[in-house]
């Protein structure tokens, strides 16, 4: 798939075409999840991470005002996750280091 042809596909999803938007799956799910690896190297944080922006591509293709930028936009939904779940995992870390201080 070429950035032409991406582009297309992002305006027949966000038109509600199911098969454009799977087409886009098909094509960048696989780069999505490396970026995943490379940030966190973990193989199933970095599925999670993968599957989590997924969905909010799913819910937010719609938002997107210039599809030509869709891959763009892709990776930093992707690195947003990570970065929220980083975010969490530190919390609870300290959270677990606050409860255990008090016992």
């Amino acid at each position: 798939m070429n950035s032409t042809q991406i582009t297309l596909a992002v305006i027949s999803a966000q038109q509600g075409d199911e098969p454009a938007f799977n087409s886009l799956c098909t094509y960048l799910y696989n780069p999505s999840f490396l970026f995943a690896m490379k940030l966190c190297k973990q193989k199933d944080l970095a599925k999670d991470i993968t599957q989590e922006a997924w969905t909010v591509v799913a819910k937010d293709i719609r938002k997107l005002k210039e599809p030509s930028v869709f891959k763009a936009w892709l990776f930093r939904v992707v690195y947003h996750k990570f970065v929220d779940v980083t975010r969490k995992d530190k919390y609870i870390e300290s959270f677990q280091r606050i409860s255990m201080n008090n016992q």
